[in-house]
């Protein structure tokens, strides 16, 4: 059975004490609380790890916006970006990763002096297409989000808080058991000293 945003609310309810809700648009303080807090929550949890199923790779374009100074030039990010995973001056199999004094990000660009420029990155994936640890993960970061409005217990909300960072530790192990390694190269090394 694949995520939806009921279930997961639902999810974060029960951890709550709460009861589940049969729709979101029942207009109960649940319901409330879920459509206040769900897009936050999902955003946030998406950007706590670099999740396998929430990543993806492209070669940018150079915008035609310049920057006036320092950086040569400018990518518009995309429409369901989240995070930065990886920048690479060109398409290769080795991580010859560009660091950080080699580029940053200004509103909706990556301003960098490399050209072509690709992108490995977390992107905002349809609910559907998460998997069973990220909707542990998701539903202990909504249940901490919305912990005090249906609660008014700050006690609850650091347990909350607590059971999100439990999870997402979890979850970032059991991840990482399926990434290979990332290859530090030569010149990282160097840039290091």
């Amino acid at each position: 059975m694949s995520a939806t945003k009921i279930n997961i609310a639902n999810q974060g309810l029960l951890l709550l004490g709460g009861v589940p809700l049969t729709s979101l648009n029942d207009n109960t303080k649940q319901s409330v609380a879920v459509e206040t807090f769900w897009g936050t929550s999902y955003r946030s949890a998406l950007s706590a790890h670099r999740w396998n199923f929430a990543t993806k790779r492209i070669e940018m374009a150079p915008s035609t916006d310049v920057p006036l100074w320092e950086w040569p030039y400018a990518y518009l990010l995309p429409d369901d970006f989240i995070k930065v995973q990886y920048l690479w001056p060109q398409s290769t199999t080795q991580y010859m990763t560009l660091t950080q004094d080699q580029w940053q990000r200004e509103g909706e660009y990556i301003l960098c002096r490399i050209n072509p420029l690709y992108m490995k990155y977390t992107y905002e994936c349809p609910i559907g297409h998460v998997d069973a640890t990220f909707e542990q993960v998701l539903a202990a970061q909504l249940a901490y989000q919305m912990a005090y409005f249906i609660t008014a217990s700050s006690t609850k909300a650091k347990e909350m808080m607590g059971l999100y960072q439990e999870r997402l530790d979890e979850a970032r192990s059991q991840e990482g058991m399926e990434q290979i390694s990332e290859i530090t190269t030569t010149a990282e090394l160097m840039a290091v000293r």
